[in-house]
């Protein structure tokens, strides 16, 4: 690892670099000429890409470390060492590939000097001309993010561009993630916090239609970026909520099956399956309701909608159990478990996305 030029000015632009090529350059020397300080991270780029590093200015401070790390791990890396500058108070992140503008820089680093207990996130607008794949991908975890969190007017989940003061860094250290899902991580956390999101409009730039530049993998970062959504407490929560419940379900449903086993077939499997599904539905709901989203609505609203969940999904439940067990012939209890497995997860994001949804 090593370290260049620490400099010690009140406002900082923050950059991860990945294998940067010379639009590196030229932001660093327009920042520069801002009279801003610049900081580069090099995140294990290799040898290939030293020249690109050598050719900085001697006033941008270079970090590196030899082994790639991650966008995320290499934010850190830097926030580290500028706990030890006492004279920064502002921090911009921005990528190194070409994607943000000096002018847009400064327009987020005002709004944060207007906002200081803000983190400010320069948002795209996301024109026809914006690369599929970027285009789906925000909508689609803005969606997400506005239902887990209450937040629904939030226009850019995955922007680069953001700024804050440096009275936060504890915060964002405090932060899981190394890769690209830090960001994620950084608005989930954050919507938990009492510090308000505001939002700047910039300019939307892509080099090329397919956004060559960019090292984000779509399949591994994705994933990645969907679990820091649903990664948090109130999901653990769920989760453990969700075993105690269909615990009791599935022992009832074999007690009770048992007891039926004399009765015509198919009732010996629907009067068990529904038996034990209102009573395992009962403390699902208590559960859910008072520990994993500490609802404030009123008692009769949540009932209701819950009832109402619970009747669709105990007669799609029971009609895809009848379906295993009378026609496909599969044993009583393997049946139960195929079917479990749907229903749960259909379970899951109705009371989260919608029942239980918190209103921010």
């Amino acid at each position: 690892m090593t370290d260049r030029g620490l400099q010690l000015n009140r406002d900082l632009v923050l950059i991860p670099a990945y294998e940067p090529d010379d639009s590196l350059l030229s932001f660093a020397e327009a920042l520069l000429a801002e009279d801003l300080q610049v900081m580069v991270v090099d995140d294990g780029s290799g040898e290939a890409f030293r020249p690109v590093f050598d050719r900085l200015p001697e006033a941008v401070t270079l970090l590196s470390y030899e082994t790639n790390r991650g966008k995320g791990y290499a934010m850190k890396y830097a926030m580290e060492k500028i706990l030890s500058m006492p004279q920064v108070e502002f921090i911009v992140t921005a990528d190194a590939d070409g994607q943000h503008s000096p002018k847009d820089t400064l327009r987020i680093l005002k709004a944060a000097h207007e906002n200081p207990e803000a983190l400010v996130l320069g948002v795209r607008d996301f024109p026809e001309n914006t690369p599929l794949r970027s285009r789906i991908g925000n909508r689609l975890t803005a969606k997400v993010f506005g239902r887990l969190t209450g937040i629904k007017d939030l226009e850019d989940t995955q922007t680069g561009l953001r700024a804050f003061s440096t009275k936060h860094l504890d915060l964002l250290l405090s932060m899981e993630g190394e890769r690209y899902e830090y960001e994620m991580r950084q608005l989930m956390d954050w919507a938990k916090s009492p510090y308000p999101l505001v939002q700047v409009p910039i300019e939307t730039i892509y080099r090329d239609k397919e956004n060559s530049t960019s090292h984000y993998n779509a399949l591994k970062d994705s994933s990645r970026i969907f679990r820091s959504l649903l990664d948090n407490g109130e999901a653990v929560l769920f989760t453990l909520s969700g075993i105690i419940s269909f615990t009791l379900d599935f022992l009832l449903f074999n007690l009770f099956y048992y007891l039926a086993r004399p009765l015509h077939m198919t009732y010996a499997l629907a009067i068990p399956n529904v038996a034990a599904r209102l009573i395992s539905a009962n403390l699902n709901f208590y559960l859910n309701r008072n520990y994993v989203f500490e609802s404030k609505d009123p008692l009769i609203k949540d009932f209701l909608q819950y009832a109402a969940l619970v009747a669709v999904l105990l007669t799609a439940n029971s009609l895809l159990l009848s379906f295993y067990g009378n026609i496909l012939g599969l044993q009583a209890t393997v049946a139960k478990l195929c079917v479990e497995f749907t229903v749960f997860i259909i379970s899951y994001l109705v009371q989260h996305f919608y029942i239980f949804a918190k209103k921010k």
